[in-house]
Formats: C-alpha cells, structure tokens, sequence
C-alpha cells in the first residue's frame, strides 16, 4: 500500500511540476531578474512537492488513503500557509510564558522576602515588559 502511494505521489507530483514547468516556460519574467526567478521557480516546485505530501496525510487522517479530495488539498493548503508564520508565533508565545513567568517569581520572592533591590526590580520589569510583548504577539498572530 505505500509502494503505490509513493509511486502515486512521484508521478502526480512529476505531472504537476510539469504544468507549472510548463506554465512558467510561457511567463514573462516581468519584474524578476533570472536568478530571481529561477529562485521563484525552485519555490513553486517545493510548494508543489509539499502540498501534495500534506494532501495525502490530510487524506489518510481523514481514513481516505485511495483518494485525495478537494476538500484534503484545501485543508492541506491553509495548514501549509498558515504554519510558517504559526511556528514563530507560537515560539514567541513559549519565551513569552517563561519570561511572565520570571516576573511572577521575582515578584512572589520580592514580596515574601520584603526587599526590594534595584536589580531585582529592574530585571522583573524587563521580563514583565518583554513577556507581556512576546505573549500578546502570539495572542494576536493566534
């Protein structure tokens, strides 16, 4: 069964990279210098390769392993578009956690301790401001 998806797989993605091969043997390269869109080209093909990986997942999660629907390709594609930018947001939103995190410690061992040395306070203040950033950014990219 994963020899014929993987041949399935080599000759679907060399029939689609040929059209695109072929759509973009036409297109004028307008804006882009060659190497810029030799770089455009190579893109395309990766993107190509990757959205056909991630349809046949998206296919045998959903218990579709002979045949990938529309809707697995559209699933497949908003997984690949959002996750990019998904993986530095949720990055932030980790050190933005470990940064408040700090802070409530600093603050818990400030006020059990009763001092308040200006070191303690200043460095507090810095993780308060930085994870307060880093975790609103997640939030708002989430």
């Amino acid at each position: 069964m994963s020899d014929e998806l993987d041949l399935a797989r080599r000759n679907a993605l060399q029939q689609v990279i040929g059209n695109a091969e072929a759509q973009l043997a036409g297109a004028k390269t307008g804006p882009f210098s060659e190497v810029a869109f030799t770089a455009l080209h190579t893109h395309i093909d990766q993107y190509i390769a990757d959205l056909i990986d991630e349809s046949l997942k998206v296919a045998r999660r959903n218990r579709s392993p002979d045949a990938v629907a529309e809707v697995h390709v559209h699933q497949a594609s908003d997984y690949l578009v959002s996750h990019a930018s998904g993986r530095r947001s949720r990055l932030l939103g980790f050190f933005g956690g470990l940064c408040l995190g700090g802070t409530f410690s600093g603050l818990l061992s400030m006020a059990t301790s009763g001092s308040y040395p200006a070191t303690g306070v200043v460095i507090t203040a810095v993780l308060a401001t930085a994870g307060a950033f880093m975790s609103g950014y997640h939030f708002a990219r989430d």
